[in-house]
């Protein structure tokens, strides 16, 4: 399901992006266990400069991340319960405070193939269709949400990503489910057993 690469095995663009991440975050940071994962990936994949997107910072421990919010500095933007966003320059970081084993294990709980991504100074990890969807703009599930589903379709959409008819059907099938269960709760963070992955 999900692809690992070292630095020395990466392709042209994919070292691009590495080189990218480890300029700005890795090359001065704590030696700590963390990673960048997410849309700030895609952003970068995809050549959209013209798309904000946060740099969502991923730790192992409350360790790691401590010491890379003491690292950043910075000017704290909000701190809730689920994150602290961080100015730092040009940049914003959004340090994601639920606790992950591993950056397989991260991008296995996200939503859409195109956000299933992660990079740390060891390499970079990804859905096996994460570059052939992002290259064609394919808006596919890889975990459907129970919510906050139909705003993040349409995020999605709005950036020019085109959603298929199993995405479509998806999509339906959920807004039918979420009828008959209002009480789910738009925007909150789900839990799902793992899959199989091997780091």
């Amino acid at each position: 399901m999900f692809k690992y690469k070292e630095p020395k095995q990466l392709d042209e663009v994919e070292t691009e992006v590495f080189n990218y991440f480890n300029d700005i975050v890795f090359k001065d940071a704590p030696k700590g266990n963390f990673w960048i994962a997410g849309g700030s990936l895609r952003k970068q994949f995809n050549k959209e400069d013209h798309l904000y997107s946060d740099i969502d910072t991923y730790f192992h421990s409350q360790k790691d991340f401590d010491e890379f919010k003491a690292y950043l500095g910075g000017t704290v933007e909000s701190d809730t319960k689920n994150q602290t966003t961080i100015e730092r320059g040009d940049h914003t970081f959004g340090l994601i405070k639920r606790l992950h084993p591993t950056p397989a294990m991260t991008i296995d709980t996200f939503d859409f193939t195109v956000c299933c991504c992660a990079i740390n100074r060891q390499g970079v990890w990804y859905h096996n269709n994460y570059r052939e969807h992002l290259q064609n703009r394919l808006l596919m599930y890889h975990r459907p949400q129970v919510s906050d589903f139909l705003t993040r379709a349409q995020k999605y959409i709005s950036k020019g990503y085109l959603a298929p008819p199993e995405t479509l059907k998806t999509l339906r099938d959920m807004i039918i489910s979420n009828r008959h269960n209002p009480k789910s709760t738009p925007g909150a963070m789900v839990d799902y057993p793992p899959a199989s992955v091997p780091f």
